[in-house]
């Protein structure tokens, strides 16, 4: 669906995280049981991705920031590196922060995974899943001193929370808008008298589900059409004679 790649694009600009077309769901009918919501588990390739984004958008901000930030980048690797392996090895993705649609709302509601059951493995176990068994014991993290990285864990989460919300509410503003403007009055443009008789040319509103021609094109061709739409500048319509 058109509002699907609007909605990845969305999730691409707020998070640099790339969602999956069938980890949407949505409704837009300007009520209060509207939502936008994702269901996917945050893995490391994506929890990774995000880090970097926010750490970028730090240090682009304030670049005297660099070095802080290179310093909790090290920090959320291992600590995304060792739960993503972790849950891996159990096959249990509820340790991994997730979204589930049916446990959301209006937006988005984390789920926040299970960072202790890192820190209550054995220590060889540790060391293997957060990949520092070829470390010299000098160059490695304890589990001790991992844990004192807490707040560095839970600040990430809760920013990462933060962004998911804030990137459904803005979908839902945005497609709210797209359908107010899809819904154009129906009117008569032209009218001829003609030999044979009478042809009226009418113009009637088009909805999403009458603009699929527009899937033909590349997802960043479609969002951006939506944007002019939303925008006001573009008004899809259907003419009738």
């Amino acid at each position: 669906m058109p509002e699907s790649i609007y909605i990845q694009r969305q999730f691409m600009t707020f998070l640099g995280l790339e969602v999956y077309a069938e980890e949407i769901f949505f409704r837009v009918d300007d009520r209060d049981t509207d939502y936008v919501n994702t269901d996917m588990v945050l893995d490391r390739d994506r929890l990774l991705a995000v880090m970097r984004f926010l750490l970028d958008e730090v240090t682009e901000q304030n670049p005297q920031q660099r070095e802080k930030c290179r310093h909790a980048e090290q920090i959320l690797t291992l600590w995304i590196r060792g739960l993503d392996a972790l849950a891996q090895t159990m096959n249990e993705m509820a340790l991994l922060p997730r979204t589930v649609s049916e446990f959301s709302g209006r937006v988005d509601r984390l789920l926040p995974g299970e960072p202790q059951a890192l820190l209550s493995l054995p220590d060889e176990a540790f060391l293997r899943l957060t990949a520092q068994g070829h470390l010299m014991s000098g160059e490695q993290m304890s589990r001790q001193n991992l844990e004192a990285t807490l707040p560095y864990w839970d600040r990430f989460v809760t920013l990462l929370s933060a962004r998911l919300a804030a990137a459904c509410d803005y979908c839902l503003l945005q497609l709210s808008r797209l359908y107010r403007n899809l819904n154009t009055e129906p009117r008569q443009l032209r009218c001829f008298t003609l030999p044979f008789g009478r042809l009226e040319l009418h113009m009637q509103p088009r909805d999403m589900s009458g603009c699929e021609h527009i899937l033909e094109y590349d997802d960043a061709s479609i969002a951006d059409y939506l944007e002019e739409v939303m925008a006001g500048r573009l008004t899809p319509v259907r003419m009738e004679a």
